[in-house]
Protein backbone atom coordinates (compact mmCIF):
# COMPACT_ATOMS: atom_id res chain seq x y z
CA UNK A 1 0.00 0.00 0.00
CA UNK A 2 2.46 2.72 0.82
CA UNK A 3 5.00 1.81 -2.04
CA UNK A 4 1.48 1.77 -4.50
CA UNK A 5 0.91 5.18 -2.86
CA UNK A 6 4.87 6.74 -3.32
CA UNK A 7 4.56 5.40 -7.13
CA UNK A 8 1.58 7.65 -8.04
CA UNK A 9 2.98 10.10 -6.30
CA UNK A 10 6.16 10.14 -7.93
CA UNK A 11 4.63 9.60 -10.85
CA UNK A 12 2.22 13.20 -10.67
CA UNK A 13 5.28 14.99 -9.90
CA UNK A 14 6.76 13.63 -12.99
CA UNK A 15 4.08 14.88 -15.12
CA UNK A 16 3.35 18.22 -13.61
CA UNK A 17 7.01 18.74 -14.18
CA UNK A 18 7.02 17.97 -17.64
CA UNK A 19 3.69 20.28 -18.10
CA UNK A 20 6.03 23.36 -16.66
CA UNK A 21 8.62 21.84 -19.10
CA UNK A 22 6.48 22.72 -22.00
CA UNK A 23 5.11 26.07 -21.04
CA UNK A 24 6.51 29.15 -23.06
CA UNK A 25 6.42 32.76 -22.26
CA UNK A 26 3.40 34.49 -23.79
CA UNK A 27 4.18 36.69 -27.10
CA UNK A 28 3.84 40.72 -26.11
CA UNK A 29 0.86 42.32 -26.88
CA UNK A 30 0.99 44.62 -30.21
CA UNK A 31 -0.24 47.76 -28.47
CA UNK A 32 2.68 47.46 -26.06
CA UNK A 33 4.96 48.56 -29.38
CA UNK A 34 3.51 52.28 -28.51
CA UNK A 35 5.53 51.91 -25.34
CA UNK A 36 8.57 51.80 -27.30
CA UNK A 37 9.15 55.42 -27.94
CA UNK A 38 10.18 55.80 -23.67
CA UNK A 39 12.79 53.21 -24.08
CA UNK A 40 16.17 54.75 -23.52
CA UNK A 41 18.31 56.93 -21.32
CA UNK A 42 16.55 59.46 -19.91
CA UNK A 43 18.22 62.87 -17.59
CA UNK A 44 16.59 65.75 -16.06
CA UNK A 45 17.45 68.58 -14.74
CA UNK A 46 15.75 71.57 -12.62
CA UNK A 47 15.98 74.38 -10.67
CA UNK A 48 14.95 74.24 -6.39
CA UNK A 49 14.49 77.81 -5.13
CA UNK A 50 16.03 78.37 -1.60
CA UNK A 51 13.44 77.61 1.33
CA UNK A 52 13.62 76.94 4.86
CA UNK A 53 13.66 73.33 4.47
CA UNK A 54 17.17 73.94 2.86
CA UNK A 55 19.67 75.98 0.39
CA UNK A 56 18.53 76.10 -3.65
CA UNK A 57 20.06 73.53 -5.77
CA UNK A 58 19.89 72.67 -9.30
Amino acid sequence: MIRRNAVCVTLVLLLASAAFAQMEMPKPAPELQKADYFLGNWSMTGNMKPSPMGPGAR
